[in-house]
């Protein structure tokens, strides 16, 4: 979802399901599809099987306010360097400096480069100490514990960079905030339209938002944030599955779509 600077592969189908009508315009821009349907984000199917752990977590929690950062592995996969990677964890650090009431938990991407980070960066470890800071980390460093989960559980959610992260959090009811590199994303709808609104580019315009979201715990901010979302996925819930069937039963009922 962000521009590729050598594209190796022409994605050319006759058929495409898309979350929204953004990702079919930019997968049919340089090749138009005999039939594209839009279904929303199709992920969600294993939510219910967390519930019950997260409720668990949420009532150890109660009088806390809970924020999940999720990072995005930097070099190899995403667009995100080394230092946006360690800004993004230094942020972490003075929400908890200034909010003894907030707990984090972190849900690193790659337990490596995390575990990397954590050996350079002791002021951490009181805060693990405090039981303020929570690890949510898979036992082998190419896994990685589901979205969800930790959103089920959270008041807000922040994503480095732009992923499937936060569209999953959103549907799954937690406000979200993408922290995102303004070179990279700058000709985004997305970006655009939900820039220091659910997307932010500094450490400053981030804090505010994040600040606010702790201090009022307002509602209001999560519904609005579906507004900008829905540029991501039309629909915003978990039903994709039954608008895939639907899509699917109208290709097999096609004849001349088929041939």
């Amino acid at each position: 979802h962000y521009p590729i600077i050598c594209v190796d592969n022409q994605k050319c189908y006759d058929v495409l399901f898309t979350w929204s009508d953004h990702f079919s315009k930019m997968l049919n821009e340089y090749y138009q599809s005999r039939k594209t349907f839009i279904v929303g984000y199709p992920s969600t199917d294993y939510l219910d099987k967390y519930v019950d752990q997260a409720n668990r977590i949420r009532k150890i929690h109660s009088d806390k306010f809970i924020i999940t950062f999720n990072d995005n592995t930097y070099f190899n996969d995403g667009p995100v360097s080394e230092e946006s990677y360690n800004s993004f964890y230094s942020l972490a650090l003075e929400i908890l400096e200034e909010f003894e009431n907030t707990i984090i938990y972190f849900k690193p991407k790659r337990s490596n480069h995390f575990k990397t980070y954590l050996k350079n960066h002791k002021k951490l470890e009181k805060f693990l100490d405090q039981e303020r800071v929570h690890i949510l980390i898979s036992d082998h460093s190419r896994s990685k514990v589901p979205p969800t989960f930790p959103a089920l559980f959270s008041d807000l959610v922040i994503g480095l960079g732009l992923s499937t992260t936060t569209i999953e959090s959103t549907i799954s009811g937690a406000l979200s905030y993408n922290i995102i590199s303004q070179s990279v994303f700058k000709n985004n709808d997305f970006y655009q339209n939900g820039l220091d609104k659910v997307v932010f580019n500094t450490k400053k315009s981030a804090r505010k938002a994040i600040d606010k979201a702790i201090t009022q715990k307002d509602n209001d901010i999560y519904l609005k944030s579906l507004e900008y979302y829905k540029i991501l996925d039309s629909f915003m819930d978990q039903n994709a599955k039954t608008r895939i069937s639907k899509g699917l039963l109208e290709i097999l009922d096609n004849k001349l779509m088929i041939n």
